[in-house]
């Protein structure tokens, strides 16, 4: 009996995230909606959405083709990911696509079991609790200083509500305030313009910051401190601010109704945040001067040369508010969500009839059982990298049926950009999953596209070649051209040997065999002589069964070759040509030891496609440093009746510190045949039915033939039509022999390849369409995507030119 499998299972405990929905003008759910946060732990961080039935002006003024009302709305929460959402006021989800039973009312947020706890998520009577135990209750050589801020003047409650938090009036959440000064024995101190961007320096302490107690804040690339141009009286503006700081940046406000007075303490601000990189004294950091939708970007530049600027490029201007709604424009304008987390580690888990059992994280501050409903949560990713590929790594954000295809036993599971989340309610809780197998993940995506998955014979074949392979980690094996040809040869019988007849002549033969010392210094050539390398590497083959030892023996009845495996040796043995029985020649026996490729590398054409399958997976999965989500060669059906086929398909996600959207890409795979026009079609209307996938032409030869180039940049430049703002509508990615071979990933594979591909050694590559269109212009000798562009800007302005033009007038005859 073997060793137990194990994977590895990544947790991270995190606050539970809330998005607040309210109608856009109603101050008094805005309001509402800041004292809910303000008793909440990491309640600074939750989203606070509007509900428009018409895009609002502002809006109209800032885009010359803005995004319609349920876009962004959808755009925020999919910006957000929230675990539940709080509705202020009924009908606000009626039309939204999110599930009903994580929707919740103030009053399930606010109505917990007791006084010392609320209905979801953890209060701040909690988190104080715990300070005061820890901390508080000895006496400190250096006294932290809090502050109860209020506004000087009612007109700026709301304002002062948005900067410091407000706690709950009613008398029976009135303890969540005096928790708080009886903790700190906080000051209550009158906000106004001569203090309020002094009371937010980092060192003071207010009832919103204290709630970020014991959580690390991961921001998603960087970003400029910003001041924010607003007004003070705007309910979208302070919307705005808040959600601004909720993604994670540092944020200040400046009321345009106070603006004659911050004028030194802003001064202050881009002074402290004026730098050089440490790296590049070229490069220097500075503050943005934010405009915000209800103020005039013309007055705010007035203003801001009002301020005193320590250099050049401290202080920058920007129009236009952070698209946070918009997919695309999320990591151009630096707004993706920043990561909470509490706690983090990994553990190895033991595999028990595919099934998982591990224990949760849990805040060390709170109670065992403190609530009703869900509290925290916990965020787990999966690594199988023992196995042969079929766990799921990554997991579609918001894929239906999550929780059936895990066999979770709780309805608090789903999926987000950062992994699986679970909504924990008690401390010291073990939770047991089956492993997300890759298949079903991707058959239940497909269902909620409105496709029925099947996997078809060659990808039944594909399955079980990287099965035997040990996965992705282990394709490496396969990265040997010559290898591949020998293993096709051996399959379809045509391995080429001389051997001498009876009268002793020489003549050729074709075999399904390979003799053992011509493998063994194949290996050896290929591995740069290295013998011990080369023995490492047949006992890997050996070891995945996709060769095998076996004698060949010569029957004495029909004067024919047989090979033999161990097996089926013995005293007497079977010629398998006359099916006669014949002794084995133990009184002179042979050394003809043979390989022969057995199981799947003994399916011919290349295993039915499924050596470039399988190359390709190991290239985007771990030479480009990725988790990936894979199902072999599949046919869908859609409900309409039509049929579309793809040779792969995954969901492919950068490793990286920041957690990316995953990538649906769809490959067509070539051993060494050539792509054809009816392969053109088949993506293209994969392209059609999955808009903003990428479209994969993989082949294991090294150049394309002209046809080949001319038909697959047929399909690129019909994919680089926009499906969103800077998103493309099906980025083509192109891989040749030239990535698929390579023990390296792009870009460094180029380098090491030489002309014409060493050209692009130097492209930086950050994100799946950059992949592609350096290996558009490398592979198909298209222009780039960037080039295409602007020609067909050029284009355009040449015709709206010609348009315009008004006709030549002629001059009236002279007399």
């Amino acid at each position: 009996m073997g060793d137990q499998k194990t994977v590895t299972v990544a947790r991270e405990l995190r606050p539970l995230r809330l998005s607040f929905l309210i109608r856009p003008g109603d101050k008094a759910a805005f309001r509402r909606a800041l004292q809910i946060n303000t008793i909440l732990w990491a309640g600074h961080h939750n989203s606070i959405i509007p509900v428009y039935k018409k895009k609002p002006v502002q809006w109209k003024e800032k885009f010359f083709s803005g995004p319609k009302a349920q876009q962004i709305i959808a755009g925020y929460l999919d910006a957000f990911e929230p675990d539940f959402i709080v509705a202020m006021n009924k009908g606000l989800t009626d039309k939204l696509q999110f599930p009903e039973r994580r929707v919740l009312s103030p009053i399930d947020v606010l109505n917990g079991s007791d006084q010392r706890h609320i209905g979801y998520g953890i209060g701040l009577f909690e988190v104080l609790k715990d300070l005061y135990k820890r901390e508080f209750q000895f006496h400190r050589r250096h006294p932290v200083k809090a502050y109860l801020p209020i506004a000087a003047d009612k007109n700026f409650a709301a304002l002062v509500a948005t900067c410091f938090g407000e706690f709950p009036h009613e008398a029976s959440l009135r303890y969540f305030r005096k928790a708080y000064e009886d903790v700190f024995e906080a000051e209550e101190v009158k906000v106004d313009s001569s203090n309020i961007l002094k009371l937010l320096a980092p060192d003071k302490l207010n009832p919103l910051r204290v709630g970020m107690r014991n959580i690390d804040i991961r921001q998603r690339g960087y970003t400029d401190p910003a001041i924010f141009y607003m007004d003070a009286f705007s309910t979208l503006d302070l919307l705005d601010f808040w959600n601004l700081r909720a993604i994670g940046w540092r944020v200040l406000p400046l009321p345009r109704q106070w603006e004659a007075d911050l004028i030194e303490d802003c001064s202050k601000f881009i002074k402290q945040n004026y730098r050089s990189n440490p790296y590049n004294k070229n490069i220097k950091y500075g503050t943005t001067l934010l405009c915000s939708r209800s103020s005039s970007f013309e007055l705010m530049q007035k203003f801001g040369k009002l301020l005193q600027t320590p250099g050049s490029h401290s202080l920058s201007f920007q129009h236009w508010y952070p698209r946070i709604w918009d997919e695309w424009a999320r990591d151009k304008d630096h707004v993706g969500r920043c990561d909470l987390i509490a706690k983090e580690d990994q553990v190895e888990v033991g595999v028990t009839d595919e099934r998982i059992r591990f224990s949760g994280l849990d805040p060390e501050f709170i109670e065992r059982f403190g609530g009703r409903e869900a509290r925290w949560a916990n965020v787990v990713q999966i690594r199988d990298h023992s196995h042969a590929g079929d766990t799921a790594s990554v997991i579609p954000p918001g894929l239906p049926e999550l929780r059936r295809a895990l066999g979770a036993f709780s309805d608090h599971v789903w999926g987000t950009r950062e992994g699986i989340v679970i909504a924990c309610e008690h401390t010291g809780w073990t939770y047991s999953f089956r492993l997300p197998n890759a298949t079903e993940i991707f058959r239940n995506w497909m269902k909620a596209m409105g496709f029925e998955l099947n996997i078809s014979g060659a990808g039944n074949i594909a399955a079980q070649v990287i099965r035997k392979l040990g996965g992705q980690f282990g394709i490496g094996i396969l990265r040997n051209e010559e290898t591949l040809h020998l293993l096709n040869k051996m399959a379809h019988g045509t391995v080429e040997e001389e051997v001498k007849d009876e009268e002793g002549s020489s003549k050729t033969i074709r075999v399904q065999t390979i003799h053992k010392d011509r493998w063994i210094a194949h290996l050896t050539k290929i591995n740069h002589n290295d013998r011990e390398v080369a023995a490492r590497q047949l006992s890997a083959m050996l070891s995945r069964e996709m060769l095998k030892i076996g004698l060949r023996l010569q029957c004495p009845k029909c004067r024919q070759h047989t090979w033999f495996d161990l097996n089926s040796l013995a005293d007497t043995v079977s010629c398998e040509r006359c099916l006669q029985e014949f002794s084995f020649p133990a009184a002179s026996p042979p050394t003809d030891w043979r390989y022969r490729a057995i199981g799947p590398f003994s399916v011919e054409n290349y295993a039915a496609g499924s050596y470039c399958v399988a190359l390709v997976l190991g290239s985007l999965g771990h030479n480009i440093h990725s988790e990936i989500t894979w199902v072999p060669s599949f046919d869908l059906k859609g409900k309409d009746g039509k049929k579309l086929e793809a040779d792969f398909g995954l969901f492919w996600q950068r490793s990286t510190f920041e957690k990316s959207d995953p990538v649906l890409i769809l490959g067509e795979c070539k051993s060494y045949n050539k792509f054809e026009l009816k392969d053109i079609r088949r993506m293209e209307a994969l392209g059609k039915a999955f808009p903003g996938a990428v479209l994969a032409f993989c082949s294991l030869r090294k150049h394309l033939s002209a046809t080949e180039k001319k038909l697959i940049a047929r399909v690129v430049r019909k994919g680089r039509g926009y499906l969103k703002a800077g998103r493309l509508h099906n980025p083509v990615l192109v891989l040749t022999g030239v990535e698929l071979f390579s023990e390296i990933g792009p870009p460094h594979c180029w380098k090491a390849a030489g002309e014409p591909f060493s050209k692009f050694e130097n492209v930086y590559i950050d994100d799946v369409q950059t992949l592609c269109d350096a290996t558009q212009q490398m592979h198909l000798n298209i222009e780039s995507y960037w080039t295409w562009r602007e020609g067909r800007q050029r284009r355009r302005e040449r015709l709206r030119a010609m348009r315009q033009r008004k006709p030549p007038q002629l001059a009236p005859d002279s007399v």
